[in-house]
């Protein structure tokens, strides 16, 4: 966070690099997808089975989470860290507003 702090808060202004109000925790959501899948995997270069095996179990993991969502269920919640980090994130924002 003092690395954050200092090459983009002080150096960079925030409007050139915040996005408003947005809890996205990367700016890319294929590579969001692309990391859930690395977790879900366990291996660089499954074979085609294998990866069809995930892919079906993220699709079904995918529909159940977009059925809570519908129905206003929380599915996940954030670590303690995860926590943390969005805390200070969120003071460091109002700091610098």
């Amino acid at each position: 966070m003092d690395y954050f702090e200092k090459q983009w808060i002080e150096k960079i202004k925030p409007e050139i690099w915040n996005h408003h109000e947005s809890d996205i925790q990367t700016n890319n959501k294929i590579e969001g997808f692309h990391s859930a899948l690395n977790k879900l995997v366990k291996t660089n270069h499954p074979n085609i089975f294998h990866l069809i095996f995930f892919l079906k179990q993220h699709q079904s993991s995918v529909l159940v989470e977009y059925e809570h969502l519908k129905q206003a269920q929380v599915t996940t919640k954030k670590s303690k860290k995860d926590q943390d980090k969005e805390l200070r994130l969120e003071l460091i924002k109002r700091e610098h507003k």
